[in-house]
């Protein structure tokens, strides 16, 4: 019985110390070397608008299309707004190999289009992401670089649920720019 308990308790410490992992909002967004489809290092483009950052793991990668095709039908203004998907390498059993011929594939589709690869979990770890297996984690920095929502979504529900609250805080930020 006290095994039961004290492994109860253990899990729900490490369940709990989890959840406090992701990065806080008011943090500032430490910018760090990422990989483009092509191998060059690429910094995440901070500071001069309003970024919304995909951390998507390519094994969950839909959970996050309700927000994506709505960010796209609000038409937020590019000169003010971007959106820029860092594909989690580390926790995907597709070859690397594979993702950049695919997201070579989708910048010819989508001209601007910003596709970064982590592929040792780097910002995951810099910005104290937590676990990012089977989720797309959203981080959204205003033009001043602090953190000003993030939040791991691991299922279209949960997006679903959530995008009220995130469009009404990008709109918010785009404005104050």
């Amino acid at each position: 019985m006290k095994r039961i308990f004290l492994s109860a308790l253990l899990c729900g410490v490490l369940i709990d110390a989890g959840a406090q992992h992701i990065v806080n909002p008011g943090r500032m967004a430490i910018n760090i070397d990422l990989l483009d489809a092509r191998g060059n290092k690429q910094n995440l483009p901070l500071g001069h608008k309003v970024t919304a950052v995909f951390y998507t793991d390519p094994d969950a990668k839909d959970v996050i299309n309700p927000l994506s095709e709505a960010m796209e039908k609000r038409k937020l203004p590019k000169d003010k707004f971007i959106g820029v998907g860092v594909i989690n390498c580390k926790d995907t059993w597709v070859p690397n190999s594979a993702m950049k011929i695919s997201v070579r594939q989708k910048e010819k589709q989508s001209p601007g289009s910003v596709i970064l690869f982590d592929e040792n979990k780097a910002l995951a770890k810099e910005w104290s992401l937590g676990d990012c297996n089977n989720a797309c984690v959203l981080v959204i920095v205003g033009m001043d670089s602090r953190v000003k929502y993030a939040k791991a979504i691991r299922s279209q529900e949960e997006c679903r649920a959530a995008m009220g609250a995130i469009m009404k805080l990008l709109e918010e930020e785009i404005g104050k720019s």
